[in-house]
């Protein structure tokens, strides 16, 4: 049997297969088939239909009416017979499996979109269901069923563009994501937060210029169309642009040799974090994992991102040899130039509070009074708040990157347990990298992540072994080269997925081991592992800086299992060591908890 194919999507289109059907194109005939087939689920009364169409009539006459339709209907299209049933009382169609309606397949693939959480076939059911929607529904007819279910589609047809601007936006398509905001715009050209989002999108492809016309063409349709400027929100997201474009509050971007590779699922993660904090709600995030991870690497891709589109950052990093400096993180952030602009708002009270890790402020203002010793508790409260209110008369949020948060001094963590659980209208989030191995149960950065952990207002990211296909991404792109699929599995098999590892193996060798062998190419690849120094330089630094934090009874015997092999059992250690059984479970209870040694299955 052929395939009856009715496309309403754009205008009214009706064939068997390939074919036309001709003869179709009188109004009437065009709303009545289209409300049939729209309405196909479930038979009809012949009644309801009647109503539909003459709402006006009296019944007896919509019943006339829609006889008369269905005699002509019934001549233009002798066959209609053998896809409708027509009775005196109902209609309903005699054939489903083959009918084939845009409008449900449209429909079905955004269904989908819900039902599926693989991240890839979620952007196929939505460049499917875009692709389908060629136009509004039925743009001829003004019925009221018709405007109805076109507004309905409208709706439905600018989510799934707002999805797919978003999928593209998180994975860094950027001129996909743009292309996706122009359709929107094209179709609902008075979406203001559309304008916002092209304006960042521009921002984030490094074309700042493209990004300012949007606004002025914003501004110029909403005065044209609506007799209204540009929301308050719109207009600061502007001025951002405008003061990043001058250079007069930014710092110089951030480059790398290597490109972040493996990370996506958590860089949206963290992304979908500062959209949060935009919209009002201060947070902490954390990213742990060991050392050479990627934890920084990761955090100032996220700083990267937010301030190419013009928001506030600010970056500082706590030392172990400087944890009994107070407050030298903050006092980094308060010198960032985006803070400057933020003195003219501060009260004169809590300015001076400010000066405390602010010495400046008393240059620019020499008729504020210099701040007393903090002598009783009610002015270290002051003073937490006075930093606070500091990031509360910005502008805009702001973005706070603290690496090794957990060197960071016990002054700057209980400041940072004030700000981000204060009252103040703040719209911060603080980013720690953390090497959770460093930490112990009394740890105050455990107590703080404790804390806020239960009022919700943290979150944390944690960082493992890069898989065998993204290794080999990283791989090549150190050596600057294709890699053979033996050089890349020896490589994995080495660091494990380990980036730190993987990046300074390869340029210990200094890429001469059999870089430009093809897949194709039968050649034997020399062995990686035996021609490789015992450990390039920063390798050893990373894992000497580890193991002296380790007590001595630890360390002497991880140096004991490390004679032993890769992997060992208790009874070969208790074998080897002379020292007794609980010193050992206790030693090897500290390198578990260390993450020098892991439990195998």
């Amino acid at each position: 049997m052929k395939t009856l194919r009715a496309q309403f999507l754009g205008g009214f289109r009706l064939q068997l297969d390939q074919t036309p059907l001709n003869g179709l194109d009188q109004p009437r005939f065009q709303k009545l088939l289209a409300f049939l087939l729209l309405h196909r689920s479930t038979p009809l009364s012949r009644q309801r239909i009647a109503f539909h169409f003459w709402p006006d009539s009296s019944d007896a006459q919509a019943r006339t009416n829609l006889r008369n339709v269905f005699y002509r209907l019934r001549q233009a299209w002798p066959e209609i017979g053998q896809w409708v049933a027509i009775s005196g009382s109902e209609v309903h169609w005699l054939v489903e499996d083959a009918i084939e309606l845009d409008v449900e397949q449209f429909e079905q693939a955004l269904d989908a979109v819900g039902e599926t959480d693989s991240r890839d076939r979620r952007e196929a059911l939505l460049r499917q269901a875009i692709e389908l929607y060629n136009g509004d529904l039925l743009p001829d007819i003004y019925d009221d069923w018709a405007l109805q279910a076109r507004e309905r589609l409208r709706n439905l047809y600018t989510q799934a563009l707002e999805q797919m601007a978003q999928l593209l936006e998180e994975d860094r398509r950027y001129p996909a994501a743009i292309e996706c905001c122009q359709q929107l715009l094209h179709h609902e050209p008075l979406q203001e937060n559309v304008y916002r989002d092209l304006m960042r999108l521009y921002a984030a492809s490094k074309d700042r210029a493209a990004a300012l016309r949007v606004y002025h063409s914003c501004a110029t349709t909403l005065e044209r169309e609506l007799g209204m400027e540009p929301s308050s929100q719109t207009r600061q997201a502007y001025e951002r642009l405008l003061n990043f474009d001058a250079g007069t509050h930014q710092e110089a971007p951030v480059t790398y040799a290597l490109p972040l590779v493996g990370r996506q699922r958590e860089s949206r993660q963290m992304y979908a974090l500062w959209q949060e904090v935009i919209r009002g709600q201060s947070r902490l995030l954390l990213i742990s994992g060991e050392a050479g991870i990627g934890k920084t690497r990761l955090a100032e891709d996220l700083v990267e991102r937010v301030r190419r589109q013009g928001h506030a950052t600010a970056a500082a990093r706590a030392y172990a040899a400087e944890g009994g400096l107070a407050y030298a993180p903050v006092a980094d952030w308060l010198r960032s130039p985006a803070l400057h602009s933020t003195l003219a708002r501060m009260d004169d009270i809590w300015l001076v509070e400010c000066a405390r890790l602010w010495p400046e402020i008393l240059q620019r203002r020499p008729d504020l009074p210099p701040p007393g010793p903090l002598q009783e508790e009610w002015q270290r409260q002051r003073f937490f708040e006075g930093l606070a209110r500091l990031f509360a008369a910005a502008p805009q949020p702001h973005l706070l990157l603290l690496d090794d948060l957990q060197w960071a001094d016990p002054a700057t963590l209980e400041w940072l347990h004030f700000l981000l659980r204060s009252s103040l209208p703040l719209r911060v989030l603080v980013v720690g990298t953390v090497r959770k191995e460093a930490l112990d149960a009394d740890h105050p950065l455990v107590q703080l992540t404790q804390h806020l952990r239960v009022d919700g207002r943290l979150r944390e990211v944690a960082l493992g072994l890069l898989r065998a296909g993204d290794t080999a991404r990283l791989a090549e792109h150190a050596a600057g080269k294709s890699l053979s699929t033996d050089a890349q599995t020896q490589l994995f098999q080495m660091s494990e997925g380990h980036p730190l590892y993987l990046v300074e193996t390869v340029r210990a060798k200094e890429g001469n081991w059999g870089l430009d062998i093809d897949a194709g190419d039968t050649t034997p690849v020399p062995n990686i592992q035996s021609s490789i120094p015992a450990l390039p330089p920063k390798i050893q630094a990373v894992i000497g800086a580890r193991l002296a934090q380790l007590s001595p009874s630890a360390r002497q015997l991880a140096g004991l299992a490390a004679v032993v092999g890769r992997a060992f059992t208790f009874r070969i250690l208790a074998g080897a060591s002379d020292r007794s059984d609980d010193e050992l479970v206790q030693a090897l209870d500290e390198l578990w908890q260390r993450g020098i040694v892991a439990e195998q299955g």
